[in-house]
């Protein structure tokens, strides 16, 4: 069982790293608090290949994948954006 504990909020006047930093741990602080008390047989559970899309149509788990990877690709395109307005920094990764 995970130790419940109140949100942190995004500060409003935070810099740009602490709001990033603090927004990066909210969200993982949802998954922890999701995940809690699911046993290791139900995270093992076969997903049901087919669902409903936000118009009604059933859509296959294939849809649903390709959707989550448009909508990561949408939102790190905002972040490129964000990114470069914020120090100039461009490119796709940062290979070494």
């Amino acid at each position: 069982m995970v130790e419940a504990k109140i949100a942190v909020r995004v500060p409003h006047l935070g810099d740009e790293k602490t709001c990033l930093h603090v927004a990066l741990r909210r969200q993982r602080d949802a998954i922890v608090w999701k995940l809690d008390d699911v046993s290791e047989a139900d995270a093992r559970r076969p997903m049901v290949p087919s669902g409903t899309s936000w118009d009604g149509k059933t859509v296959s788990m294939r849809w649903v994948l390709l959707h989550m990877v448009e909508e990561t690709a949408r939102h790190a395109g905002h972040a490129d954006i964000v990114r470069e307005l914020i120090d100039g920094t461009t490119g796709d990764h940062n290979y070494r």
